[in-house]
């Protein structure tokens, strides 16, 4: 049973009862992300996240982790291009003392001078560990590209320079502005009803009231164009990692579900197209893949390989001329009916996880403002033909 509503004071709640469940899973969600920053406080949202679990109050930063660990709290928190969220998870007989941490994590933050200054630090060697990473670094490019007349250029982690200028008062404020009530959704799944849940936010949750300074884009239907470029990044690796952007739908386009099975067919695991060809037939990588993006104004396709330096224009010739032959010849009913399968039981397996579930309706609410039952997910699925598929084929690949 799923019940959604808003409190008197604001705050979205929702709550998924899974009668018999032996844990209760909650996110906190704040409609902020990296989309809304601006030039001077890029980074913001992310470091603030870091922020939070830096000491109450009530609570040092050392006791926060402490009492989570001695109820034996999973916890965690992320920050996004639309959100930022935090999670727990834990059995019914100690969740209670699991949101009540988080709760004044989230409600009282101390913003500490000292503490502020140390976390800055971590974030500085967070951002040097990405860059370490070679596909990261190519990712984080190729996204400032394909997304250049956007906000959604620049990803959640933020950048060195601005990061360096915030001030523990730009923190403190930009979460006065922005973590309030009418901002924040929270999302329960597991052994508990409604009122409970009701219960536990009005005891625990003191925010800001009213509405956040920052106006949330809506979450529309795709509408984007990019100009083609190669991006290259120079660096002594073994082997050169290469990733093809293409320009896809978004969730909130009719064309989304046939979209997801195309890149399945095509890259999404050891019996895809791309990976049997270029990796079983022709042995010219050793992994590759198709993921997908779902952003508010277009979704992306992305190929992913890597292989020797000498190898990188062959292995494209040839994707580009299996993506060729698959346009021309049609696509095989059977791998359509497996992946069409394959996410079925994805959707499935999912919908038993408190914290999936917790987590999926949170997004659910923030992206499109109601619960998409996994029946009707189910049912798109259902519904998707080869033509349907070809389709997105023929539009994704016309460049």
């Amino acid at each position: 049973m799923i019940s959604t509503k808003q409190l008197d004071n604001g705050i979205t709640l929702n709550v998924e009862e899974i009668k018999g469940a032996k844990t209760i899973s909650c996110f906190f969600a704040f409609k902020v992300g990296s989309l809304y920053e601006n030039e001077t406080n890029f980074g913001i949202c992310h470091l603030l996240e870091h922020i939070l679990f830096c000491g109450t109050k009530n609570r040092s930063s050392e006791q926060i982790k402490e009492d989570f660990n001695n109820c034996g709290t999973i916890f965690n928190g992320s920050t996004g291009v639309y959100h930022t969220r935090f999670y727990i998870k834990n059995i019914v007989d100690f969740f209670e003392k699991s949101f009540e941490i988080m709760a004044d994590m989230i409600s009282n933050p101390s913003f500490n001078k000292n503490e502020f200054i140390k976390e800055k630090k971590v974030v500085f060697e967070e951002m040097l560990r990405y860059k370490d990473i070679p596909n990261e670094e190519l990712y984080k490019e190729c996204i400032k590209h394909f997304y250049a007349n956007s906000n959604l250029k620049n990803l959640p982690i933020g950048e060195p320079p601005t990061l360096t200028n915030l001030s523990v008062e730009d923190v403190k404020k930009f979460y006065q502005e922005n973590y309030t009530t009418e901002n924040c959704i929270i999302s329960f799944a597991g052994n508990i009803n409604f009122n409970s849940a009701k219960k536990l936010v009005e005891k625990y949750v003191k925010l800001n009231f009213g509405k956040p300074k920052i106006n949330v884009l809506p979450f529309t239907k795709s509408n984007h164009t990019i100009k083609s470029e190669v991006v290259q990044i120079q660096k002594a690796v073994n082997q050169s990692l290469v990733k093809i952007f293409f320009v896809a739908p978004n969730s909130k386009d009719e064309n989304y579900f046939p979209f997801i099975m195309l890149a399945n067919i095509l890259g999404g695991g050891t019996s895809s197209l791309l990976y049997k060809h270029l990796r079983d037939k022709l042995g010219l990588v050793y992994s590759i893949n198709a993921s997908t993006l779902n952003n508010y104004n277009s979704g992306a396709l992305i190929i992913n390989f890597a292989t020797k330096e000498e190898n990188v224009t062959t292995a494209i010739n040839e994707i580009c001329t299996l993506i060729k032959k698959l346009i021309s010849k049609g696509f095989d009913t059977k791998l359509l009916e497996i992946e069409k399968l394959k996410a079925k039981i994805n959707y499935v397996s999912a919908s038993e996880q408190s914290i999936t579930i917790a987590g999926s309706n949170n997004i659910d609410l923030i992206e499109n403002g109601e619960i998409i039952p996994y029946t009707t997910i189910l049912e798109k699925l259902n519904a998707i033909s080869l033509n349907d598929v070809k389709r997105q084929a023929e539009q994704i690949f016309k460049n």
